[in-house]
C-alpha cells in the first residue's frame, strides 16, 4: 500500500520520519533566499543547506532502520524495496550534507552541480510516474509541466557552475523552493501536492 506523504499526514508519522520531513521543508526557505539576497545566501549556503541535508538523512536512515526492524519479514517484496530504497536515498543526503558542512565555502560550486543531478533523479523518477498516470487515463499535464520545469532548472544548474556563481545561487533557489514537493493525481483524479522525503 502507498505510504501517504500529503503534508498533513506528517502528524502520523514517526519522529525520525517527521524530522526527516520537516527538516526538508526549510529548503523552499533556503531557496527563497537565495532568491531574494544572493550574496548574502551565498557566504551562509553551504553551511545551512549541508546541516539541512544531514538532519534530513540522518532522520531517514533512523526511520528506515526503525521499519526494517519492525517489518522484518513482513509485507511483500515491493515494499521492502521501497523500504531499501528510502535508505539509500537517506544515506545519500546525509552523506552529501556532511561533504558541504566539511567543505565550507569551497563547496559552493558543487552545491549547484549536485542539486542539478539531485534534481534529475528526481524528474526521471517523476517522468515515470507521468506515463503510468498516462497509461491508467489519469490527469497528468500539471505534474509533467512541474517534471519539465525542475528538469530545465536541474540541467540549467549543471551547465558551466563556475561561470557566473550569483546567476547559479538564483537558478539554485528556485530548484531548492521546488525539491521537496511532488504533484500527485489520486485515484479519484483529485491532485495533491506531496512531500518528498
Amino acid at each position: 500500500m502507498p505510504q501517504d506523504r500529503t503534508l498533513k499526514a506528517i502528524k502520523t508519522r514517526s519522529r525520525s520520519e517527521q524530522v526527516s520531513v520537516i527538516s526538508l521543508l526549510f529548503l523552499p526557505l533556503l531557496g527563497l533566499c537565495c532568491l531574494l539576497l544572493p550574496e548574502a545566501s551565498t557566504m551562509a549556503l553551504p553551511f545551512v543547506l549541508g546541516g539541512i541535508m544531514a538532519v534530513s538523512g540522518i532522520g531517514g536512515i533512523v526511520h528506515a532502520a526503525a521499519g526494517a526492524k519492525r517489518d522484518e519479514g513482513d509485507g511483500d517484496g515491493r515494499e521492502r524495496a521501497a523500504e531499501h530504497a528510502i535508505l539509500g536515498k537517506a544515506i545519500v543526503m546525509s552523506v552529501l550534507g556532511i561533504v558541504i558542512l566539511v567543505q565550507g565555502h569551497a563547496s559552493i560550486s558543487f552545491v549547484g552541480v549536485m542539486w542539478g543531478l539531485l534534481g534529475l533523479y528526481k524528474a526521471a523518477d517523476e517522468i515515470d510516474e507521468v506515463v503510468h498516470a498516462l497509461r491508467a487515463r489519469r490527469r497528468f499535464v500539471l505534474k509533467l509541466a512541474f517534471t519539465v520545469f525542475e528538469m530545465v532548472l536541474a540541467v540549467l544548474l549543471i551547465v558551466s557552475p563556475f561561470a557566473n556563481i550569483e546567476h547559479h545561487v538564483l537558478l539554485l533557489g528556485l530548484e531548492l523552493i521546488a525539491y521537496p514537493f511532488r504533484i500527485e493525481s489520486g485515484d479519484s483524479g483529485k491532485l495533491t501536492i506531496e512531500t518528498e522525503a
